[in-house]
């Protein structure tokens, strides 16, 4: 053992075969961005220099610093179209339209983008759809790209660009219908501000009220857009909506939420909903009109047919088969009728059908208890003893209060019509009959009434 130690002391270093050892890992220069290799204390090799590594591909925390491009032909390599739904405010039914469409489409959806809101020059999609409430929140969805865009609105939106949005003048009409057949005779409008929008569904609403023969009050919305102390103009607007309103008055609200409030707010002076005031807003938010305290009746606006034909229309766009600037219009569904517009809260249906049927058949003048009776396939007998049971008049009686109320409004506000021709829209074709059964309600003759509600 001696020996082999001595040989191997004795031997030369430059004669001994060597070994090459793994480096250890190289640590960074902190003056420059290239790692750099020093030798190990311990090492027999001598300090020496490594080739810098070439740049690194930006991460994507630097994505925001650095300018990245996507070549111009990477969108179009994904075999599935790829859609960013920018739908953070929207009710379930707008999505479950626009998957709808793109399920027949294969499209592939996604509806968060790194929480942003914003779709960057770096998303590879190949087109977007927002849904904005109100046009203002357009400013709160911006969007960076080129892509094919399409906003989808239940308001009337800008006249640029692709947009889908609600028929609002339909919308207007179709509340003045449902009202009109819900026996009101005198409306009411309430918007939430003077917008475009809400100034479409208006007149939309007066229109049809118009076509019938009725006019209508409109109501000042609860902020106005130049007010400087808007909790104090809350204030005073909610005690002017509780002063009590005239006759059986049909309510039309820009949204639920504000029919839902007026509706807590004539409470309070004992007008009762639906007997005295019924309330129709728009939006038909499910879980508001349904645990309101009183039901809410409310416009379906159709937002699944909303983002279906928004759908539809951003593939016209990829297939470049529509132009820059095309608008659809969607059609509401209807309105979901509640207890807020209920003719009365009666138990008896065939009392409340025969109010429906006297409401529409009031100018006719063969209008009488055979008829409604008939039209219920209900015998006379029955029909009147229910009728009184539940209204506490006969069907004559009620038929008669109808004419007499209608004929008063008309008289009011319709001053070009003669009252001959008053006593034949509502059907009381003799007029001596008309000015006898007028003086026996009101007190007055029909002229005398008119001049004293026009002094």
């Amino acid at each position: 053992m001696s020996s082999k130690r001595s040989y191997n002391r004795g031997r030369s270093i430059a004669n001994v075969p060597t070994r090459k050892l793994p480096l250890p890992p190289p640590p960074m220069n902190a003056n420059s961005a290239s790692p750099t290799l020093s030798a190990h204390p311990s090492s027999p090799l001598p300090h020496i220099a490594v080739n810098p590594r070439p740049p690194m591909e930006p991460t994507s925390a630097a994505l925001g610093t650095i300018p990245f491009k996507i070549p111009s032909g990477h969108r179009s390599a994904s075999r599935q179209t790829k859609i960013w739904v920018s739908s953070q405010t929207a009710q379930p039914s707008f999505l479950q339209g626009i998957i709808r469409y793109a399920k027949k489409q294969s499209w592939q959806l996604t509806t968060d983008l790194l929480q942003s809101g914003n779709v960057s020059g770096s998303w590879l999609g190949h087109g977007v759809i927002k849904y904005l409430p109100v046009p203002t929140f357009d400013s709160q969805t911006p969007s960076s790209t080129d892509l094919p865009c399409v906003t989808a609105s239940l308001s009337d939106q800008p006249t640029t660009g692709l947009r889908v949005q609600a028929d609002n003048f339909a919308i207007g009409r179709q509340a003045a219908e449902h009202l009109i057949n819900r026996n009101c005779r005198n409306f009411a409008w309430l918007p939430y501000a003077h917008d475009k929008t809400n100034q479409i569904r208006y007149m939309g609403f007066l229109s049809h009220l118009r076509d019938r023969g009725f006019s209508c009050r409109q109501l000042a919305p609860p902020l106005l857009d130049t007010s400087v102390d808007p909790c104090r103009e809350r204030i005073l607007w909610r005690q002017a909506m509780i002063q009590p309103l005239e006759g059986r008055t049909g309510l039309f609200a820009s949204s639920d939420s504000l029919a839902i409030e007026v509706a807590e707010l004539v409470g309070e002076t004992g007008t009762r909903v639906p007997e005295d005031l019924a309330i129709l807003g728009i939006g038909n938010q499910t879980a508001e009109c349904e645990s309101a305290p009183i039901s809410l009746s409310s416009i379906d606006p159709n937002l699944e047919e909303l983002g279906f034909q928004a759908a539809k229309l951003l593939d016209a766009a990829l297939k470049s088969e529509t132009n820059a600037n095309s608008c659809i219009h969607v059609s509401p569904t209807g309105v979901e009728a509640r207890d807020s517009t209920a003719i009365s809260n009666l138990e008896n249906q065939r009392v409340a059908q025969a109010l429906v049927f006297i409401s529409n058949h009031y100018p006719d003048p063969r209008l009488g208890v055979c008829s409604v009776a008939e039209s219920l396939n209900i015998s006379r007998r029955q029909l009147e003893r229910d009728f009184r049971n539940e209204k506490g008049c006969t069907i004559r009686e009620f038929i008669e209060h109808t004419r007499m109320n209608e004929a008063s409004r008309l008289l009011s506000e319709r001053p070009a019509l003669t009252v001959s021709a008053i006593a034949d829209q509502v059907g009381i074709s003799a007029q001596g009959n008309f000015f006898r059964i007028f003086r026996k309600h009101f007190g007055l003759t029909p002229s005398a009434y008119r001049e004293q509600q026009t002094s």
